[in-house]
């Protein structure tokens, strides 16, 4: 309705109007300026690389970059260290079975077991 009013009052209105509205949705947004590094992500999700061989690393050793494949126990947990923000763990009882300065937990209240991870109010 609004159309034909603007069509029969001012017809060079109407062409305006289409042609603002076909330049609107035409094509994609213009690409970056060469030279600008994309922004980085928000966040990501930690995506170890795949691993072929036998696990070698014990509690404590880094596994950032094969992840739980490569940890003896088949536990990864990610750390708030930020030069080793994967390391191996265990599973665990108590305390005294996880390695000097590391606590073992329930990861989850549902979690049936417990795992050792790194941090304040260690067992010794």
């Amino acid at each position: 309705m609004l159309l034909r009013a603007l069509a029969m009052r001012r017809p060079s209105t109407l062409c305006l109007l289409v042609a603002l509205l076909a330049l609107a949705c035409q094509g994609e947004p213009p690409p970056p300026q060469s030279g600008t590094p994309p922004p980085p992500p928000a966040l990501t999700e930690h995506r170890p690389a795949e691993f072929h061989g036998r696990p070698t690393k014990n509690v404590g050793e880094p596994c950032s970059t094969y992840g739980a494949a490569e940890c003896v126990s088949s536990l990864c947990v990610h750390t708030s260290d930020r030069e080793r923000p994967y390391v191996c763990s265990n599973a665990c009882q108590v305390d005294t079975e996880c390695p000097q300065k590391w606590r073992c937990i329930r990861p989850h209240p549902s979690a049936e077991s417990s795992i050792c991870i790194p941090g304040r109010g260690g067992n010794r």
